[in-house]
């Protein structure tokens, strides 16, 4: 299996997070279908200066996207423009 090393032009590398939030008091909230999904940015191209790595983002997969394997987990490659907000935790 071939490792990621670097992302090219306007490019940033996520890992999806899981779709379910528990809260302190232990319920369960799961994705509903329609909000947007949220990923940790693993990797950013030279030149992208909109998130860092670490961040945590909404995002929408398009036709340029694609996975990838990077440290043995899943992970998918977007256009920055895929990137639709920042987000933190609650």
């Amino acid at each position: 299996m071939r490792t990621v090393t670097k992302i090219l032009e306007g490019r940033v590398m996520i890992k999806a997070l899981e779709s379910t939030r528990t809260t302190a008091s232990g319920l369960e909230f799961k994705d509903d279908g329609e909000s947007l999904p949220i990923a940790e940015v693993v990797m950013v191209a030279e030149g992208i200066d909109q998130v860092s790595v670490g961040d945590k983002i909404h995002y929408t997969i398009g036709r340029e996207s694609g996975k990838c394997r990077h440290n043995g987990d899943e992970h998918f490659i977007i256009p920055i423009g895929n990137a639709i907000a920042i987000v933190e935790d609650e």
